[in-house]
């Protein structure tokens, strides 16, 4: 064996073992497995026969390490009234989990923040934003779930947030790789793989 071909494969082993070690490191380092994600959201969503699914209505519980809290809606948001009050702008935020705020608590939320941001630089004018974001949920399903739930509290302005939803075919429940909007509802399940 000549003196190239060694060191090429002391560079291998010296490259899997570095592998193989950084691999325990992180085992060792890192929560193994405190509960399977999809166990996880099964916390905090609820089979819905059109929808497929939706976040359950007054939950409180830890989710991925914050407090999640939701209203009758399912929304994690504070309650709201249909009808709007005073000179307030409604302000609704549609899209999945980054909306929900998946990982953060709620004043961390870009639906939160967005609130914030803008009472803090107006004046008379006051916006109201709903945080109606559904962990996993595709455009076809917020497409939906607006018709259906949020329509009817009149929104000034919607911002729409679906990302990598539409384009994910094997999500949280079987659906043998058909799109939402492919799915008879009468026949979905709320089963994990």
């Amino acid at each position: 064996m000549n003196k190239i071909t060694a060191k090429r494969i002391i560079l291998i082993f010296f490259g899997l073992g570095l592998c193989f070690g950084l691999e325990g490191i992180a085992r060792l380092v890192l929560p193994v497995n405190k509960l399977n994600l999809l166990e996880s959201i099964h916390t905090v969503c609820c089979e819905e026969n059109e929808l497929l699914w939706r976040q359950k209505k007054q939950l409180n519980t830890i989710f991925q390490g914050n407090r999640v809290i939701t209203n009758s809606l399912g929304l994690r948001n504070d309650q709201v009234l249909t009808a709007k009050t005073g000179n307030v702008c409604r302000l609704i935020c549609l899209g999945g989990s980054s909306t929900f705020g998946w990982g953060v608590d709620l004043d961390k939320t870009y639906p939160k923040c967005l609130e914030s941001l803008i009472n803090n630089r107006v004046g008379e004018k006051q916006i109201e934003v709903i945080n109606a974001g559904q962990i996993g949920y595709s455009s076809y399903q917020g497409k939906i779930f607006f018709k259906k739930f949020m329509l009817d509290y009149n929104p000034d302005i919607i911002t729409v947030s679906y990302v990598l939803n539409d384009i994910d075919k094997v999500r949280f429940f079987k659906n043998k790789k058909l799109s939402d909007s492919q799915i008879a509802p009468e026949v979905s399940k709320f089963i994990v793989f």
